[in-house]
């Protein structure tokens, strides 16, 4: 079964001077303040990739609760300290760099969640 479920990609590098512990508190504060109250956030993941640079995986319910957040990102207090944790981030263009991909199909604990989450 198809699935409205969109994955969000956002590879970045640590900026000049945030460190891992800074990365993971702004990452908290991010989830906390701003994605958990947004409609249509499902979870994600931040994931550090084997070149040492990260990437943050963002699932939502649809592509257009995906889009829905780009303008609000600015607005944030919360995003802007989880920015400034990366290299070249630019609050006023957040959508810059990520890649956002309609999951075909939903296996293990994901195809299990509920029509509402998964858009099914």
């Amino acid at each position: 079964m198809s699935s409205t479920i969109t994955l969000e990609m956002a590879p970045f590098r640590l900026a000049a001077g945030a460190s891992e512990t800074s990365l993971f508190e702004a990452s908290a504060r991010l989830e906390q303040e701003f994605l958990s109250k947004q409609a249509g956030y499902i979870g994600r993941a931040l994931t550090r990739l084997p070149d040492g640079s990260w990437a943050d995986i963002v699932m939502w319910q649809s592509k257009a609760a995906a889009e829905a957040i780009i303008p609000l990102v600015s607005h944030s207090d919360a995003a802007g300290a989880y920015f400034a944790c990366m290299e070249a981030a630019d609050m006023n263009n957040p959508a810059h760099g990520i890649t956002l991909m309609q999951a075909q199909r939903l296996y293990g604990a994901l195809a299990e969640l509920p029509p509402s989450a998964s858009g099914r």
